[in-house]
């Protein structure tokens, strides 16, 4: 007996011996970073984050690039769908559901609504979809409110959610045109466009649609940055101009051959001015100029992003995609970007005779000059200096 508690006082001994020695190593186990330490793996994190960011957000932005490309294509299949309903013909850019045609104001005050190309080709994306839009909402702003809803494809993923626009892309307003602008005495005597265009008037190089120039002070009752009251009749409105694109001749052409191509070949294929020859630029005035000459208005078009133009013009193409870029629709159902070049400038005149105050992009005027359509007067102009 005395054997065996001696032995179970020794195991005791040595159980009580090990507690200590187990709890000593563990706490050495456990001993925390130095400051050194710390600093060196917020430093390492610091740099990853900053290297990451970057990528991150360029990823994001070509992601929103790739999906409002999805959306055009989206709206190249509406668009297809509606020809085919319609004799081959384009939807028309802008009319009141009732109008007088010797005005282009609405006979009814306006009280049955007006259609547009997007509320036409919605039909064929959104079920239950009519085409007149309802006059049923006060912008604050501009007139053509209303609470009507379109389909999402219609709004480009790039767009700041300041922007409450319900449109976020323009029309070709020659082959789509502004029926309420083709009165006969518009553009100084030039042919109306009664109709839309055909599908055969198109090539296939033809832009149709485009992200465009969003405005902060629009409601989310806006559809689109068509519409402007004025006169004696500030409920109704009226159309901006067909081609108000750039500030060249395109924005009111006095002459058929700016918006079509000669029934034998391009009559300003000559002209030593790029902003008539059917090869040059669709330009935008710069930013210096702009201030120069007392026109800068950046609250006007807001959607804009770092040293970009400010575009005042109603439907003109904005390039708001990374690089400066801008998603077109062409008439043979592609999708391209096109890039606006800010180092790049371009004179207004003949060469040598004017001041490079417009900047160059990838959007040319042969892109929008459709086919000479059946009827229209030639007038033989073919300039050659301007």
């Amino acid at each position: 007996m005395r054997y065996i508690d001696e032995m179970m006082a020794r195991c005791g001994r040595n159980r009580i011996r090990g507690v200590p020695m187990r709890t000593k190593l563990a706490s050495r186990s456990r001993g925390g970073f130095t400051l050194v330490e710390l600093i060196v793996v917020m430093g390492v994190m610091a740099i990853a984050v900053g290297v990451l960011l970057p990528a991150v957000h360029r990823a994001r932005s070509r992601s929103a690039e790739v999906f409002c490309q999805s959306n055009l294509r989206t709206l190249s299949t509406a668009l297809m769908q509606y020809t085919m309903d319609n004799e081959d013909r384009y939807p028309i850019g802008f009319t009141f559901a009732k109008f007088h045609p010797s005005t282009g104001r609405p006979t009814d005050g306006g009280a049955s609504g007006y259609i547009t190309w997007f509320s036409l080709i919605d039909e064929h994306l959104t079920s239950g979809a009519g085409p007149a839009i309802p006059l049923d909402a006060i912008s604050g702003f501009f007139d053509g409110a209303t609470n009507r809803n379109f389909h999402a494809a219609f709004k480009c993923p790039s767009v700041s959610s300041n922007f409450q626009q319900k449109i976020h892309y323009y029309q070709h307003p020659v082959v789509m045109p502004h029926l309420t602008a083709e009165l006969p005495s518009t553009f100084r005597g030039i042919q109306p466009a009664i109709k839309p265009a055909k599908v055969n008037q198109l090539y296939p190089h033809n832009a149709l649609l485009w992200d465009t120039p969003l405005f902060a002070a629009a409601s989310p009752y806006t559809p689109s940055m068509f519409w402007f009251s004025g006169g004696t009749d500030t409920v109704s409105g009226f159309a901006l101009p067909v081609s108000r694109i750039d500030g060249s001749q395109l924005n009111a052409p006095n002459v058929p051959e700016l918006r079509f191509r000669g029934p034998g070949g391009d009559r300003f294929i000559n002209s030593t001015d790029a902003l008539l020859n059917p090869a040059g630029p669709i330009v935008w005035a710069s930013d210096a100029y702009l201030q120069q000459i007392g026109s800068f208005s950046p609250t006007w078009n807001t959607d804009s992003s770092g040293g970009t133009v400010i575009t005042l013009t109603v439907g003109g193409p904005r390039f708001r995609h990374t690089g400066n870029g801008c998603n077109v629709l062409f008439a043979d159902g592609s999708v391209r970007t096109l890039y606006l070049h800010p180092s790049r400038k371009v004179a207004d005149g003949p060469v040598g005779t004017g001041s490079a105050n417009y900047i160059d992009s990838d959007f040319r005027r042969f892109m929008l000059m459709i086919k000479w359509p059946p009827g229209a007067t030639d007038s033989n102009t073919v300039p050659t200096n301007g």
